[in-house]
């Protein structure tokens, strides 16, 4: 690991001025570097090798080109601490934050100190003094695994959140004793609207956190927060002048309309404000007092990209917010409250068994807190299947009739957003060679494993590919390879040829191999400009559409290597969350887009070997009525939105309720409520009534229920 670091060390130092490649030539690719040694056969290592993270290389060689929105002098990291490497970490960490060259917000500190927190936290260190940290030989050693996530947001607001008037500070009102604290992290989150209101006008939130908003935060190093008392002064300030819910977000500076950023809150759909609507919205009068509401405004660059090396971070540091701010009120009532989080994010990519940072970040904080009151953490199982982001091939061995497979990457003209790949092996032992060929051979570059290489154009940096830094949790290395974009706006950052990329991939084994791809998400986002289009896998073996004309929903009689099974949202494989799949109300039929299960096997760490969804709710109110309905950005008004986004929230708002009443929730609660429901149908389903999808799609059964029963209050339908 120190070595990795040292190395890493060395190529900062030389890369320290970004220098743009420029000038004409022939098709080039760099020499890989040296390759490391593999990891040891059947041991569980961590996500990194401990080579250096190939993003930040890329970025910092393109001079960040490709990630200019961000705030670039502090650098993020997902670190993993050794075994019994603590307290020379801690040590390390007091010696290097003196010199204010490294910052660890508090929560992951004091929940590390006091002996109740897992080994993965987030750093942020200060980029004009990387390398006096990475020279840190002490702080180093104590460092099992670490994950380069993109730098800090840039704030979207030049105004602050208004402090509140101390001539009528209105508190949060104190919470019973048998409370839960229903967390929704997400993105345009109108905390205005009535839905998250007290009958009395106040605002149910307790603390809102907006990660992009004009900090410092105090705790975590950027963003703002907005506190209960704070909001109300917003709230009974537009109250008594008559402004609207537009001019309160303004005034707020959670929109800031003197800045070229998108306004979330400005259009009339906004995606967190209808999860959170499903999730524990209320008419005013019916709003349950044992429900204490906190949010978390996600960033919207990161957003924005969906990639991984750009949400994870966020994502972390927002559940230790919500944790932390439940603990802090815990202090104050003297009581401990359980806790749900939904979170109705995620990206295609990644090792897909249970193995990723953030998954198991997650699964330690779950763990941990759980041993004081339970945490229930809610994803969608992804949006993904018809999406053709997924491909698995097997090799046969070496001199077989087929120890080298082709994989066509179609990466459409004018995109503006960078394309990534990331390709995993079954098996530790699996060893191959991969080659990528640009359109009209505009380049070709070949990587063994322990390798990597830059890819150039024309003497410009547009890629890298990684078969170094990537490992999985049966021991396997993977393959990661970024693209530039198709097309930009900025004369200067260089593009790629749109078209199809082929790669090659070639058995170095002499036994059989079998490999997963999948592609990671760029395309547009609802309610958000296009900024990026999603690259595919084409294969002409591959039907997209069925005889009746419908789109494929499963692998049956699929005679390519295009694959609809295993697509799960990638932080969807850990042991603890609890994964929500979509169906259409009308007739049960599973949602088209929903991803199917199961995740690839890991072998212990107690990750269960082929997850699936543990539930299905509604995502759609019919195949021809798209979408269920709820809050939309402003009071009073009602909008539709589909994806398994929108079924999370629903099985959340379940499990708070079974919280409320004490009675079982969680994975295996909701799950026995849905197998139950589940065996009351046919198998075969029935006139009007899809049969069960299978467990790939709905894990124990299809949950239904009446949100009206759970206090929701809305009686609209279509």
């Amino acid at each position: 690991m120190i070595r990795a670091w040292k190395r890493l060390l060395a190529w900062w130092r030389k890369f320290r001025t970004p220098v743009r490649h420029t000038g004409e030539g022939t098709p080039q690719s760099t020499q890989p570097t040296q390759p490391s040694q593999p990891p040891p056969p059947g041991s569980p290592p961590p996500w990194s090798s401990g080579a250096p993270d190939t993003t930040l290389e890329w970025a910092r060689a393109t001079g960040y080109a490709y990630f200019n929105d961000r705030d670039w002098s502090w650098l993020p990291f997902i670190i993993r601490l050794k075994s019994g490497g603590a307290s020379k970490f801690w040590e390390a960490v007091d010696r290097l934050e003196q010199r204010k060259v490294l910052r660890i917000p508090s929560p992951y500190r004091a929940s590390a100190r006091s002996g109740k927190a897992g080994q993965t936290l987030t750093v942020q260190v200060l980029e004009s003094e990387f390398s006096q940290v990475m020279s840190d030989e002490v702080w180093l050693s104590s460092i099992e695994a670490s994950e380069f996530c993109v730098p800090l947001p840039k704030p979207v607001t030049s105004r602050p959140f208004p402090a509140p008037d101390p001539a009528h500070i209105q508190p949060y009102p104190t919470p019973p004793d048998d409370a839960i604290v229903v967390g929704i992290i997400d993105d345009a989150i109108a905390f205005a609207n009535h839905r998250f209101r007290w009958a009395n006008g106040t605002t149910r939130f307790h603390d809102i956190w907006q990660q992009d908003g004009l900090g410092p935060h105090p705790t975590f190093g950027y963003g703002a927060e907005f506190d209960a008392p704070a909001i109300n002064d917003v709230l009974r300030t537009a109250a008594n002048r008559g402004l609207d819910e537009s001019e309160i977000y303004a005034r707020a500076g959670v929109e800031d309309y003197t800045q070229e950023t998108h306004k979330t809150l400005g259009r009339r759909r906004a995606h967190g404000t209808h999860v959170a609507d499903l999730a524990c919205g209320f008419d005013p009068g019916s709003a349950p007092a044992k429900e204490i509401l906190m949010g978390v405004q996600l960033d919207q660059a990161a957003v924005r990209s969906i990639h991984p090396a750009l949400l994870s971070t966020y994502i972390l540091d927002a559940l230790h917010f919500i944790v932390a701010k439940t603990e802090a009120l815990e202090q104050l009532t003297n009581t401990t409250y359980a806790i749900v989080v939904n979170i109705s994010f995620g990206w295609y990519t990644g090792p897909h068994d249970g193995s990723a940072p953030l998954e198991k970040a997650i699964d330690e904080l779950v763990q941990t807190r759980s041993n004081i009151k339970p945490m229930h953490v809610v994803l969608p199982a992804g949006n993904s299947r018809q999406e053709r982001t997924h491909a698995r091939l097997v090799l046969s061995r070496i001199g077989g009739g087929n120890d080298t497979r082709r994989l066509n990457w179609r990466l459409p003209p004018d995109s503006r957003a960078a394309s990534m790949m990331e390709i995993w092996p079954r098996r530790a032992s699996d060893d191959v060679q991969l080659t990528l060929q640009g359109p009209g051979n505009s380049v070709a570059v070949t990587v063994t494993s322990g390798n990597t290489s830059n890819i150039l154009i024309n003497g410009q940096n547009v890629g890298v590919i990684d078969y170094k830094s990537l490992v999985g949790g049966q021991g396997q290395r993977g393959m990661r390879i970024w693209l530039a974009p198709t097309a930009s706006l900025d004369p200067p950052v260089a593009t790629v040829p749109f078209g199809d990329w082929t790669i090659t991939i070639k058995n170095a084994r002499n036994k059989r191999c079998m490999l997963d791809a999948w592609i990671a998400r760029s395309g547009r986002l609802a309610g958000w400009p296009i900024f990026g289009r999603q690259s595919t896998f084409e294969d002409p073996a591959y039907e997209r559409y069925g005889p009746n004309g419908r789109g494929r929903s499963s692998d049956r009689n699929n005679r390519s290597y295009v694959r609809l099974l295993r697509t799960l949202n990638g932080i969807t494989t850990g042991k603890e969350p609890v994964v929500v799949g979509g169906f259409c109300q009308s007739d049960l039929g599973s949602a088209e887009y929903s991803s199917l299960g199961p995740a690839r096997g890991q072998a212990g760490g107690g990750v269960l070997v082929g997850r699936r969804p543990d539930v299905a709710a509604r995502s759609d109110d019919s195949p021809a009525r798209h979408g269920v309905l709820a809050a939309g950005s402003r009071t009073g008004s009602v909008v539709t939105q589909d994806g398994t986004s929108v079924a999370a929230p629903q099985i959340a708002r379940w499990i708070a309720n079974e919280l409320m009443h004490n009675r079982p929730a969680g994975r295996a609660a909701v799950g026995a409520v849905a197998a139950t429901q589940e065996g009351g149908r046919p198998p075969l389903g029935a006139i009007g009534l899809a049969p069960f999808p299978g467990m790939h799609a709905a894990g124990r059964g299809r949950l239904v229920y009446d949100l009206a029963l759970l206090g929701w209050g809305r009686t609209i339908r279509r």
